[in-house]
């Protein structure tokens, strides 16, 4: 019992750290336009935590009503940034390690991220009705530079850091959660049957024992019976 508890007190602590360093990122890098980490460590808590790292990424996203006014990019931040978390937690269980396909996926899910946020602007501020496309079109034309400074950020951040501090969580984990022990596979080994040592019978070299008061037997033979 005291060592669930402890298991999940770290859990907390755990989701609490990785929260926070997700906000100091987009907050430290706030000045620049649309350049940040966010997508770089929402993918690798999902690769390395899983679960967890989608409810940091989660917890994330509530913290940015409090510091922001409540628009439109509520809805993309908590599609986009769970959707990023979710796909590096599935490569992650595949044990995907190479920087080309990592890199790829970034790459993919920062260059919708420019389509999802101006269609949904589009859906909620002008409607479906008539040239839907077309204000589509121009919504996301409007914001062009900043997703290409976004995708450029992330081209070269992915395949640098990604994979490193992926190690890093990963040793980090098992020391934190798992306190640095590692499953031991034992190998029994069968039990080789004991061979019986006949201990030597003294009388066992004479033919006739001598007999229990000390007088030697004496065959029937002999007496010429």
């Amino acid at each position: 019992m005291k060592k669930a508890f402890t298991l999940g007190a770290k859990k907390v602590a755990l989701v609490a750290v990785m929260t926070a360093t997700i906000e100091g990122a987009k907050l430290a890098l706030g000045a620049l336009p649309n350049i940040e980490a966010v997508t770089l460590l929402c993918a690798v808590y999902g690769y390395v935590f899983g679960g967890l790292g989608i409810l940091a990424t989660s917890l994330f996203v509530v913290i940015e009503t409090f510091i922001y006014p409540i628009h439109s990019w509520v809805i993309y931040y908590a599609i986009h940034w769970n959707a990023v978390c979710l796909t590096f937690w599935l490569l992650g269980r595949k044990k995907v390690k190479s920087r080309v396909i990592l890199t790829l996926l970034a790459f993919l899910h920062t260059a919708f991220f420019g389509v999802e946020t101006s269609l949904i602007d589009t859906m909620l501020f002008t409607g479906f009705s008539g040239d839907f496309w077309a204000r589509f079109a121009a919504m996301y034309v409007r914001g062009t530079w900043f997703y290409v400074a976004q995708i450029a950020c992330n081209l070269l951040l992915f395949p640098i850091t990604f994979l490193p501090l992926a190690k890093i969580l990963t040793k980090a984990k098992q020391k934190f959660l798992n306190g640095g022990k590692r499953e031991k596979v034992v190998k029994t080994e069968e039990a080789l049957p004991v061979r019986e040592e006949r201990v030597p019978n003294p009388w066992d070299e004479s033919p006739h024992p001598p007999a229990p008061n000390g007088e030697e037997k004496v065959d029937e033979a002999e007496k010429g019976v």
